[in-house]
Order: C-alpha cells, then structure tokens, then sequence
C-alpha cells in the first residue's frame, strides 16, 4: 500500500509534480548563486539538502520502479538505465561528489551537470521531444537552410575582403578575418566592433544584412511549418 502511494505521489500527482520543480528551481538558483558567492557555507548546505532529497527520490524511483512498468522483466534496472534513471542521477551524483563549486575546471565542470535537473520535470521533458520531432521531420529542410546561410556568410566575407581589404587591413585583409564581420551582419547581429568605411563597402553591409533577415527566418518558418503538421496529424489521430 505505502509502496502504491509513493509511486502515484511521484509520477501522477500534482503536488508531486510542483515539489519536484520547486526542487530543481532551488536547486538551480543555488548553483547561479554559488558561481558568485564561492564556498559560502549556507549555500552548500542548501546545495546538499536538495542533492540528498534528490538521492532519496532516485531510490524510491528505483524502489517503485516495478510498478511504472510491471511488464518488463527487471524493471529497476529498465530504469536506471534509462534517460530518466541517468538524469535523476545526474541531479545529485556531482553534488556529493564535489562539494565544493571552487577548484579546477573539471571539477566545476562536474558541477554544471547538474543543470541537468532541468529534465527531470517531464513536461518540460515533452516539450523538448516536441521540439526535436520537428527538428527531424524537417531535418532535410534544416540542413539546406544552414548550408545556404554558411553560403552566404562566405560569399559575403569575400566581397568585404574585395571592397575593404586594402582599406582596412587589420579587419578585412582576408577572407578569415572577414567571416567575422559577415557571420555577425549575416545574423542581423551586428556587434559594431568592425564596420565598412567605404560607400561600396556600406551598401555591401546593407545588402548583406537585408539578406540576413531572411537567412535568419528560414529556419523559424521550417520549424513553424513542421509543428503546424505535427499538431494537424494529432488532431487526425484523435
């Protein structure tokens, strides 16, 4: 009994499911905040109360683990295992490994694995597949729409190294110094640290970035048009 209603509390309960966020949102607000306050005392405490309530939930989880899913044959290894099992470890396993934010790069690297919490809250979770459905429906789409953007990127660095290369040699005097400029215009941008000073030069960047808008909708209108399809095949399902 006790074992059926700690399962439902943690995968069909709305309290559940608001205690679980509440969690990783503390969690991650400690983790900005230990970035700027190093080896403060009260923030570690915090930061091991939430990976200890997270190392209590990741055995529960493998505990119940046979009611999520009874038809498999060894279900608490299904789970550990699993996307969900990993990121549930994920969500405590550095924190107790590292205690501490300070120390090298690979240690606080270990740290920032613990964003991953983010995708223990499976709606957000639905939403990321969601997103990544329509990425490969219209992968295809994608693809073409990136290579005509490093297309353009390129062509334009080269007519700059052309108009402003003689002029502005430290920006413009090749083409791998002027990708720099044409991938920020491209992109609409436009950071302003380098400029044409030509009249050909800024008509050029004009042009550049006019056609920059569209480069940069592309993508947007694929993936608009991908989930419009989604939702009009799930709508023909239901």
């Amino acid at each position: 009994m006790l074992k059926r209603q700690i399962h439902r509390f943690l995968n069909a309960s709305r309290i559940g499911s608001i205690l679980l966020f509440s969690l990783i949102f503390v969690s991650i607000i400690g983790f900005t905040l230990e970035t700027e306050y190093i080896d403060n005392k009260w923030l570690r405490y915090l930061s091991l109360s939430v990976a200890i309530l997270f190392l209590v939930e990741y055995f529960l989880r493998i505990w119940t683990a046979d009611l999520a899913k009874p038809d498999l044959k060894n279900p608490r290894l299904a789970y550990i295992f699993s996307f969900y099992g990993i990121v549930d470890l994920l969500a405590f396993l550095p924190v107790l490994l590292v205690p501490n934010i300070s120390g090298s790069v690979l240690l606080r690297s270990l740290r920032f694995i613990r964003l991953f919490q983010i995708m223990k809250f499976k709606p957000l979770t639905n939403g990321f597949r969601r997103i990544w459905a329509a990425v490969y429906i219209s992968r295809t789409e994608l693809a073409i729409s990136l290579g005509i953007s490093v297309s353009l990127i390129f062509v334009g660095a080269v007519l700059m190294y052309l108009v402003e290369g003689d002029i502005q040699p430290d920006t413009f005097g090749s083409v791998p110094r002027a990708l720099w400029w044409s991938m920020a215009t491209l992109t609409t941008v436009g950071y302003g640290d380098v400029y044409p000073v030509t009249a050909i030069g800024k008509a050029l960047a004009s042009l550049v970035a006019i056609v920059g808008i569209g480069a940069v909708a592309m993508p947007a209108g694929i993936l608009a048009a991908a989930f419009s399809s989604m939702g009009s095949n799930e709508t023909k399902e239901q």
